[in-house]
């Protein structure tokens, strides 16, 4: 609720205008005018009552329309009943000056009445009249009524013309009670819509009339009073409805922007310590990239008349995909190549950690099984099994020796959906997928999983492409599915294997940096 902002010196300021507007009116004004000339004074004090009560209607119903505030309503209500008074004692002044009594009793007084009635209606604080009066339609209708009651008492005050004297004394004696009493509730209550100065204003102008009741220079300066009470009244509204909030809004949007400029140094400053984390964030990853792929065999390699081509493609800086190519003794070769779930940091701590097992420096100890793919698989399942790590991390592999002698290609797979692809001198394309295995995956303590080889001769001429499912997974990265790698082996098998895997390399790269997928793949030619 929006409190009066008449602060001390604005009070002194209006009460030294009153007094100077009524010195003025008295001295100046009425020296020497005779009862025309000051019964056209008083209606020009009247018409500029009717203009200042209907500006003050207008801005106490905005009040009352933008603030939950019975004040506003009973201002809107007494102003209008005012001006309509106003209006007829005008007109009555005008055409029908004998009966001057009459018309101050009724339309003057009343008028006064009324509207200090009305400013009564936050001491009632009836839920119903805020409602009722809230309508637009239903203040002209109560104003209306209160008119039409009005005609009635001045009929039966022209019929008893010898009490008028006695009933304007009354009505003037009720208006300085009435009016005493606003101005103590508005003291004790602290109205925080009506000010104590116009409510003053409006007991002395009843003080004077009952003074001297019946002089025409009474009423024009009890009248005087009333348009300045109602000129402090319609300022006093002004102030609270515009330049208030105008002010508030100012104040605020001059917070809002010290706010904004702070705020911004702020998230800039925040900004900045974020980028230098993430970019040392970015610069670690680089390292561990490097670390990681530092661990990967040459993509070109030969082993007597054996040739390897290989293709790593991350699909981001840490990968999940791993592989090697490594020499047993001196009749072995072994490779493998693994996926193990997800990507980034954790995906790629797994694969360095399978390395490290795969690759075991105790050769006395890892030639024993290495030659036999489903002994490393089952014993790496059991290694894994002992780490500490999450449940749910898992992986899933491809393990095979090659006997340089026999030409024997002994293989398991440990879970790898997507079978190795042996294309023959012939053209005949044999998919190698007679192994047994499981997945390596932390459930050891449900199950035990058996893992079986299965054995290929090869002969001279024959490749063989093993990869994961980065290669061939079509929704994920695009490239190829398993119809097409199929088609690709067949069709190149007249030609060298660089130039095949030159083909493969150009049909990744214009994918590398929007791959969903890790794609690792190896070209084994005999």
């Amino acid at each position: 609720m929006t409190k009066s902002k008449l602060t001390e010196p604005n009070l002194i300021k209006i009460t030294v205008f009153f007094i100077v507007i009524l010195i003025i009116n008295q001295v100046f004004l009425f020296k020497g005018l005779d009862d025309i000339a000051l019964s056209i004074y008083f209606e020009m004090i009247i018409f500029a009552g009717i203009v200042v009560y209907a500006f003050l209607a207008t801005a106490s119903l905005y009040g009352a329309k933008t603030k939950v505030n019975l004040n506003f309503i009973g201002i809107t209500w007494g102003s209008l009943v005012f001006l309509t008074n106003g209006i007829i004692a005008i007109l009555m002044l005008a055409y029908w000056f004998k009966l001057i009594e009459i018309v101050m009793i009724i339309f003057l007084n009343l008028g006064k009445t009324f509207f200090t009635l009305s400013l009564f209606i936050p001491v009632i604080n009836y839920k119903k009249i805020d409602d009722y009066l809230m309508s637009n339609i239903r203040l002209v209708v109560v104003t209306i009524g209160l008119f039409l009651l009005e005609l009635i008492l001045i009929y039966i005050l022209y019929k008893l013309e010898s009490l008028s004297a006695s009933i304007v004394i009354a009505v003037n004696m009720f208006n300085v009670v009435l009016s005493l009493m606003l101005a103590l509730e508005v003291l004790i209550q602290k109205n925080q819509v009506l000010n104590m100065i116009p409510v003053m204003a409006i007991v002395l102008a009843n003080v004077i009339l009952v003074l001297n009741p019946r002089t025409l220079n009474a009423y024009i300066q009890s009248m005087l009073l009333i348009v300045l009470a109602g000129t402090l009244f319609f300022y006093d509204l002004n102030h609270q409805n515009f330049e208030i909030p105008n002010r508030e809004k100012e104040n605020l949007m001059a917070q809002f922007n010290v706010y904004s400029k702070n705020l911004k140094k702020v998230i800039d400053k925040r900004t900045y310590e974020v980028n230098e984390v993430n970019q040392r964030i970015i610069d670690e990853l680089e390292y561990a990239k490097e670390i990681q792929q530092s661990l990967l065999p040459s993509n070109h390699y030969t082993y007597q008349d054996v040739t390897f081509y290989s293709g790593y493609f991350p699909c981001e800086r840490l990968s999940g995909d791993f592989y090697d190519v490594f020499r047993i003794d001196e009749d072995h070769i072994a490779l493998y190549f693994l996926d193990v779930a997800g990507h980034g940091i954790s995906a790629a701590l797994m694969t360095m950690l399978s390395n490290n097992f795969l690759r075991s420096s105790d050769q006395s100890i890892s030639r024993l099984w290495e030659i036999k793919p489903e002994r490393t698989i089952s014993h790496f399942y059991d290694h894994f099994n002992r780490l500490n790590i999450p449940d749910e991390m898992h992986l899933v592999i491809f393990y095979a020796t090659y006997n340089l002698k026999t030409r024997e290609l002994t293989y398991c797979s440990g879970g790898m959906n997507c079978a190795p692809i042996l294309t023959k001198k012939s053209g005949q394309t044999i998919l190698l997928e007679k192994s047994e295995g499981f997945p390596i995956c932390k459930m050891d303590d449900f199950f035990k999983p058996q893992y079986k080889s299965a054995k290929i001769t090869l002969d001279k001429g024959d490749r063989i492409l093993f990869y994961t499912d980065g290669l061939i997974d079509k929704e994920k990265n695009n490239i190829y599915d398993m119809k097409s790698i199929v088609k690709e082996m067949k069709q190149s098998k007249t030609i060298n294997t660089k130039v095949l895997n030159d083909k493969i390399f150009e049909k990744i790269e214009p994918f590398k940096d929007s791959l969903n997928d890790d794609i690792t793949y190896i070209i084994m030619d005999v």
